[in-house]
Parts: C-alpha cells; sequence; structure tokens
C-alpha cells in the first residue's frame, strides 16, 4: 500500500524552501556589504562633543524625551510661549529618515530629532520630531543614553485609550511606569521625608501626587523609542518613569496622540480633530513632568500653533495636537 502524498503538504514544503532560500540570501547580501550597519548616527556641536569625549556623558541630572507628537508640542509651546530658552546640544539622525529642511543648528521646529539642554545644564530635553522605525529604537535609545548619561530619566509618550479603558472609572488623567530602580528611589525618598518633621507637607503631597498617577495596567502596548528608552534604563538600573497620555484607539502607536496637523504650527482646538487627546489627561502629564524635572511647560493643555496661552477651555474639551 503506497503513502499517500497530498498536493498542498508539497505546497507548504515549496513555500518553506522558499523562505529558507530567502534568508540565505539575505544574510550573504549583508556579509559581503560588510555586517549590519548602525541606523542612529549621534550629530554634536563642538561643545557636546568634547563634554562626552572628556567626562563620559553631559551628565545633567534629568533627561526627559519627548517620545510623541504632544510631547513634542508641549516643548514648542513652552520655549514659544512660556519663554523657555534652550541651548542646542545636537541631534540623533536616523537612517531612512529625511533631514530635508532642518537647520545646520538644531531647532524646536526641525522634523528631525533635535537634543537641547536648559542652561544650567541640570536637564537635557531630547525630541523626536520624527518616526523611528521599530528596528532602530533600541539603538536610537542606547545612543541617546550612552551620550547623555543623565541621573534620572522622564519620556513623555502616549496609550490607546482602550488599553487602558480610560474614562469608564470616571477617572480622567495620565498614567505612570516606573522602572524598580526609580520606583525604589521613590518609597526611599518619602520614607527619609517622613522622618523629617519639616517635610511633612512635601511628603503628603508626594504621596497624593503618586495616588493621582496610577501604574499603566498590564496588557497595555507601549511602543517605539517610548519602550526603547524604558527598557535600557530598566536593563541598566537607571532610575526612569514613563508618563502616557490616553490617544484615541488607532493614533497612539509609538507617535501620535489623537492626529498631528498638517502644518506645523497650525493646531486647531475643540472636539473632533481627529480625535483630540482630553485635556484634562494633559494637564495631569505636565504636571507629573514639572514634578520631575523642575520645568515650566506651561499650562494650555498642549494647545499649539503659538499665542493660544491663556484661551478659555471647557473642561470636557479635547485638544487637536
Amino acid at each position: 500500500m503506497s503513502d499517500f502524498f497530498s498536493p498542498l503538504e508539497e505546497d507548504v514544503v515549496s513555500r518553506t524552501e522558499q523562505s529558507e532560500d530567502g534568508e540565505r540570501i539575505s544574510q550573504r547580501a549583508r556579509e559581503r556589504a560588510g555586517g549590519d550597519h548602525g541606523q542612529v548616527f549621534p550629530v554634536w556641536n563642538p561643545e557636546a562633543r568634547a563634554r562626552i569625549a572628556g567626562g563620559g556623558g553631559l551628565k545633567p541630572r534629568t533627561l526627559l524625551v519627548a517620545a510623541s507628537d504632544l510631547a513634542c508640542r508641549l516643548v514648542q509651546d513652552a520655549v514659544r510661549d512660556g519663554g523657555m530658552v534652550l541651548r542646542p546640544l545636537g541631534s540623533l539622525l536616523v537612517d531612512g529618515v529625511s533631514s530635508r529642511g532642518n537647520a545646520v543648528e538644531p531647532d524646536v521646529d526641525d522634523s528631525g530629532g533635535f537634543i537641547m539642554e536648559v542652561p544650567g545644564g541640570d536637564v537635557v530635553i531630547a525630541a523626536a520630531q520624527y518616526d523611528v522605525p521599530a528596528a532602530a529604537a533600541r539603538e536610537w535609545a542606547v545612543a541617546l543614553l550612552a551620550a547623555v548619561a543623565p541621573s534620572t530619566v522622564v519620556v513623555v509618550g502616549s496609550v490607546d485609550e482602550h488599553d487602558v479603558d480610560y474614562g469608564a472609572d470616571g477617572r480622567r488623567g495620565a498614567y505612570v511606569m516606573d522602572t524598580a530602580t526609580m520606583h525604589a528611589k521613590l518609597r526611599t525618598k518619602r520614607a527619609d521625608a517622613s522622618d523629617t518633621a519639616t517635610n511633612v507637607s512635601e511628603t503628603s503631597a508626594d504621596a497624593a501626587s503618586a495616588a493621582a498617577a496610577p501604574p499603566v495596567p498590564p496588557g497595555a502596548m507601549i511602543s517605539g523609542i517610548a519602550a526603547g528608552v524604558l527598557g535600557r534604563c530598566e536593563m541598566t538600573g537607571l532610575p526612569a518613569r514613563l508618563v502616557v497620555v490616553p490617544a484615541p484607539s488607532g493614533t497612539a502607536g509609538s507617535r501620535g496622540c489623537g492626529g498631528r496637523p498638517a502644518a506645523r504650527g497650525a493646531g486647531g482646538f475643540g472636539p473632533g480633530f481627529g480625535g483630540g487627546v482630553d485635556r484634562a489627561a494633559v494637564l495631569h502629564a505636565i504636571q507629573l513632568v514639572q514634578e520631575a524635572t523642575g520645568l515650566s511647560l506651561g499650562d494650555n493643555g498642549g494647545s499649539s500653533g503659538g499665542g493660544s496661552k491663556g484661551k478659555s477651555y471647557r473642561d470636557s474639551m479635547r485638544v487637536f495636537v
């Protein structure tokens, strides 16, 4: 009795062989080209380059990573409307991402990624105003953290509203995720403060702030450079906090927060506009970032377009960023 061989099984075997052949061809091509090449290329001005070479990094107290459109817009608003002064240090170029239209000296309006320093050297801001390919996210994080060498890191990103069941319990605000080292540091800080009578009010405020910022629920998807930076900090034991703002389903991803305007600075206000983000969540995120970094990002709730500070918003309004 002869064995029965299905044509479907033969087709599966054929496709498997084709896939293996394709992998071998790709591997040989990489070997001929000299192996896998880097995808992230830091560019520094002479002053920053000298500091990195001489001291092993810029070594600020805090590194603030703007990993979403909303975070980048908050930095832009703080510079334009809030009068924040930033000193350019350099940028991170990514293979496959065009630098057309960017100035030689990094600027907050660049479509690429800029790295700037708040005068005094306590805070360095790295803003990724481009889509970093998923394959380059880890390399981007490694290159940034190696050059900056901060004591603590704060990352601002986004998360899908449905992943965190946002608004189901009536709560409106941002969420946080701390590395194990940051969690231990905050716990120690609160314990030390509670031993000092003069710091009782500070301890109460710290505890209230922590209670008002629940952790990101399990299963929520954090992607892109936000995940890359936080993962690298966890691996190296660097205290880091991720602050995420819930964004409409399908717009969070690694960049979005409710639809970026086509023209830079041409922001809109009110409900709609690609979904928008909850203004209460934006204001909460601003508060958390200001507490962690000591910076003043203003109170316009992510309103963009310059000159919009001081506008009157209904509390239930969503902001287009």
